[in-house]
């Protein structure tokens, strides 16, 4: 941010006036020659001593106003004219002197005036209270606007508010000084106090500028361009001391900034000026850096956090631009070592349900692991999820780290092989596992074909299937094998036709057994009218209802004379 400050040239127009006390606009800008002024480039050496000059009233109009617009008032002593101009401060410190920006004032019979600037403690109401010290200097100029310092034989300790006074003390003198636009706007503020025998507004009382009637300018609101000349000792502390953190930690930096409560004054930093007067505006008077910029959250301010991921030595700077017209810096440095327990969780575990599991924690002292898990202590999870350890070292430090347990489900394994074969039959493929590429086992199974030539009787029917997780079930059906001799196929076929899933939305299929294979089928509707048949060439026939209307339809088999309901939804 620069810091961009009015300084005056040697013409002006004068206006002519009938009356004193009035407010005169300054018409000729081209005296308006701007004064810059940028931070200096930090160094490592601490400016104890800030020496600065608080232009204040200056600085909100050339910063704040959209045009900066100055005007200048007069000051009689024959009506005992003061103007007044109040200054927070809350500490202590030394005002040398005042400048002010002035001329000896153009109705003015003294070819010299003497004016007296004085401080004043301030009252709560921001007038003078009780004077501190005072000083003089001559004015013999009547053409130009001049910057004027008023230095105090020895310098004033203030500690609280304080007001500058400046009124001309020759007998008749006058004096032209120099105040910001005294139409209202948004950055007004009341520190100025007027005093004046000559208008009833006043009667010799200080008072508020926006309560003076008798301004050219109603309402006006205006503060002079006087500036206390002041130093005081700055100090910068980190108050974190150096010390041993962990990796991954946050460590949270706070500072000391002395004297007390002079951070955020926004007479005496232009930066904390700068963000009272424009909402949001981060206060970059102290500005935190390490080499390898790792700040975590604000750069800015009182407070800091840092967070190193990796294990050694970093410097932590903390630079105090601080400053109104001046530029003082101050600076602390820390050294902060980073240590770690290098706390392992191990590699992520996957795991079939029902199975037991073992997590065993490496590079710390001691572990702690949440979900009641005991280091190196099986147990079995009933979720997957995440376990994290936290480690301690020998340090204090604590490092977690986290694993993922995933517990794959148990796939779901039905059958619907039928459960009766002719013992005519001799070797039968076995059909329905659910889901697909299982293995079937049992008595005379041998890759996945049963023998029912064995002869009559039930025989248990496992069918085993491990999924791409190598997670695995079974599930087990009784065959019954019969005596087919004297045996019609319709009797067979009762209990050996599926139709599914029923009800059905679009496609449906039906299951028969490896004899019942080219068997024919019939759908009809409630109607009896014939939608579609064919041949059940395979054990599984998938049939296409996709042109159904909802309702209900009965599939027919005309060899067993077996009819079986559907419905379509």
């Amino acid at each position: 941010m620069k810091k961009i400050f009015l300084q005056l040239g040697l013409c002006l127009f004068t206006l002519s006036i009938n009356a004193q006390s009035k407010l005169h606009k300054v018409e000729d800008e081209t005296v308006l020659n701007l004064h810059n002024s940028v931070i200096k480039d930090k160094k490592n050496t601490k400016s104890l001593l800030c020496q600065d000059t608080l232009r204040y009233a200056e600085a909100k109009e050339q910063t704040l106003a959209v045009t900066p617009t100055y005007y200048y008032q007069e000051l009689y002593r024959t009506s005992n004219e003061e103007i007044s101009m109040s200054f927070l401060s809350s500490f202590s410190n030394s005002i040398h002197g005042v400048e002010i920006l002035a001329r000896r004032g153009s109705n003015s019979q003294p070819t010299s005036v003497v004016v007296q600037a004085s401080i004043y403690s301030a009252s709560q109401s921001f007038e003078p209270s009780t004077l501190i010290g005072s000083a003089t200097i001559t004015i013999t100029n009547n053409v130009d606007f001049n910057y004027y310092v008023i230095n105090f034989p020895v310098p004033l300790n203030v500690s609280g508010n304080y007001c500058v006074v400046v009124k001309p003390i020759t007998t008749n003198g006058i004096i032209d000084l120099i105040v910001n636009d005294p139409n209202i706007s948004s950055h007004d503020e009341l520190f100025c106090r007027f005093k004046s025998d000559y208008y009833p507004s006043s009667s010799g009382q200080w008072i508020a500028t926006p309560s003076f009637s008798e301004f050219t300018i109603q309402p006006a609101n205006f503060e002079p361009l006087v500036a206390p000349i002041v130093s005081y000792n700055l100090g910068t502390q980190i108050t974190s001391p150096e010390q041993i953190i962990c990796k991954d930690e946050i460590l949270v930096l706070n500072s000391l900034i002395t004297p007390s409560g002079i951070y955020g004054n926004r007479f005496y930093n232009y930066y904390s000026f700068w963000a009272h007067f424009n909402s949001g505006t981060i206060d970059s008077t102290l500005n935190w850096q390490t080499p390898n910029n790792l700040i975590a959250n604000n750069s800015y301010g009182t407070q800091t956090n840092v967070q190193y991921n990796s294990v050694s030595q970093h410097s932590i700077s903390l630079f105090n631009q601080f400053g109104f017209y001046s530029n003082c810096l101050d600076q602390d440095t820390i050294i902060i070592t980073i240590n770690e327990p290098n706390t392992s969780a191990g590699n992520d575990i996957v795991i079939c349900e029902g199975e037991s599991v073992t997590l065993n924690a490496t590079g710390a002292n001691s572990y702690n692991w949440n979900n009641n898990v005991l280091n190196g202590q099986p147990f079995t999870p009933n979720n997957s999820g995440s376990y994290i350890v936290e480690g301690l070292s020998t340090f204090g430090c604590i490092k977690k780290d986290t694993l993922s347990l995933t517990v794959n489900p148990l796939p779901t394994v039905t059958l619907a092989t039928f459960n009766q074969l002719c013992d005519t039959l001799g070797l039968v493929t076995l059909s329905g596992g659910a889901p697909s590429g299982g293995v079937y086992s049992g008595t005379s199974v041998s890759n996945n074909s049963f023998n029912s030539a064995i002869g009559s009787g039930t025989y248990p029917i496992t069918y085993n299937f491990s999924d791409i997780n190598g997670c695995s079930s079974n599930a087990t059906q009784n065959l019954t094998v019969i005596d087919c001799s004297g045996v019609g196929l319709e009797d067979l076929i009762e209990n050996e036709v599926l139709i599914y899933p029923n009800p059905t939305d679009n496609i449906f299929t039906i299951e028969v057994s490896d004899f019942s294979i080219g068997q024919t089928f019939a759908v009809y509707d409630i109607r009896g009218r014939l939608l579609l048949n064919g041949n059940l060439n395979e054990i599984k026939t998938p049939i296409n209802a996709f042109s159904f209307a909802t309702g209900t339809y009965y599939v027919n088999f005309p060899e067993s004379n077996k009819t079986m309901k559907l419905i379509k939804q």
